[in-house]
């Protein structure tokens, strides 16, 4: 049961940017009332890279101290990794409910779910479709944003940022974290299945996805470069060609570094509807 307000919308488990979009064109495929902001070249993303959304229930490690009733609050053994406004999910055999913390006691280790109009987007009922125990899933909704922009907390010898590959939350790029840096070029296809099969039988760029709910794996692709300029002043420009990072030839600015580029075909798992 979803117990958000009907102006949230449970997002596709994948979400996708595609770099050579223009104009008005500039989007999220699929778009929903949700959507982050479109990466922009002025606010430090790469211009000519992807950029990807997922969306998963991720284990807590939580537990239930006692059986779930009809309060508008939850008993757990721990509260200290929780924060009010997270999205949390209870789970079990006979049925699931996802709804966002109101206020959280610590002292009594409890997690209330009413309906807090300071929430966004809230919860529009405060009542439980199910019974849980102690043995039963707590998991925490979290949707992640991958991308690349320009790090500015750590720069080169010269003093310019670092290309980095970011995640973060999707709708606050304060929180970002810097995974891998020197990263050049992010690209993404995304596997659909057309037949059928459950299975990825075309690969398209976000743009061309005919129906998101079939999107069935996802392939990536990073461009990596070294930190500093390699060997002499005259080597510029003995190696122009562009480097090919999955359907998108990256352009060669023949500067004096190595490149490498590294691809991987993931599967979504549990996305089938």
């Amino acid at each position: 049961t979803n117990h958000l307000n009907t102006d949230f919308e449970l997002p596709s488990a994948v979400k996708g940017f595609e770099h050579s979009t223009t104009g008005g064109d500039r989007e999220w495929n699929p778009s929903d009332a949700n959507d982050p902001s479109v990466p922009s070249e002025a606010a430090g993303y790469d211009a000519l890279s992807d950029s990807f959304i997922v969306s998963f229930a991720a284990v807590t490690g939580l537990t239930l101290a006692a059986p779930t009733g009809t309060d508008t609050s939850i008993t757990l053994e721990d509260t200290a990794t929780l924060s009010r406004g997270d999205f949390l999910y209870l789970s079990n055999c006979t049925g699931s409910d996802l709804f966002q913390v109101s206020a959280i006691d610590d002292d009594k280790n409890q997690v209330s779910h009413t309906t807090d109009d300071d929430l966004e987007p809230g919860n529009k009922t405060d009542i439980l479709g199910s019974v849980y125990g102690p043995d039963d899933d707590i998991l925490r909704f979290v949707s992640a944003r991958y991308y690349v922009r320009d790090d500015g907390d750590n720069t080169d010898s010269t003093g310019r940022p670092i290309p980095t590959l970011f995640r973060s939350p999707t709708n606050n790029d304060d929180d970002g974290q810097p995974l891998v840096p020197w990263v050049e070029n992010l690209q993404v296809l995304y596997g659909e299945d057309t037949g059928g099969t459950k299975s990825a039988d075309t690969f398209v760029n976000a743009n061309e996805v005919s129906n998101w709910e079939k999107v069935r794996a996802l392939r990536l692709a990073i461009l990596l470069r070294s930190g500093e300029e390699l060997g002499r002043a005259m080597d510029r420009g003995v190696d122009d060609e562009p480097w090919q990072v999955l359907d998108f030839e990256f352009p060669n600015d023949s500067s004096r570094v190595r490149r490498r580029m590294y691809s991987k075909t993931i599967e979504i798992r549990n996305g089938y509807l």
